[in-house]
């Protein structure tokens, strides 16, 4: 394995359980993990199309630095709708970062 692919191994690993344990938010997590999908060679698995799916559905929403530039009044509307989306995916989230934590797991485990 090169290292650019345990690097992003490691990432999407840390990144499905700071999902699982409510650590990371769950539209950035799914960004994260969508722009992660090719960096494996998984960018077909059914977890990756879960957060492709999630990431494209709101990538309306401002997080990060950008949220800075924004209206406070533009973002609490914005906040609700993120909140809306985290309440609408969370569980479908939940489940593909657990299926793909335990699938990247095992190919681990069996090098």
């Amino acid at each position: 394995m090169t290292d650019k692919i345990e690097q992003a191994t490691a990432e999407i690993l840390e990144v499905c359980q700071g999902l699982l344990d409510d650590r990371i938010p769950l539209i950035e997590g799914c960004r994260r993990l969508a722009s992660l999908r090719h960096e494996i060679g998984m960018s077909e698995s059914a977890a990756f199309n879960t957060f492709l799916a999630v990431d494209s559905e709101t990538d309306h929403l401002p997080f990060g630095e950008v949220r800075h530039l924004c209206s406070p009044e533009w973002l609490a509307t914005v906040d609700r709708q993120i909140d809306d989306a985290t309440r609408l995916y969370g569980e479908c989230v939940r489940q593909a970062a657990g299926a793909l934590l335990e699938s990247l797991q095992t190919q681990e485990n069996t090098r």
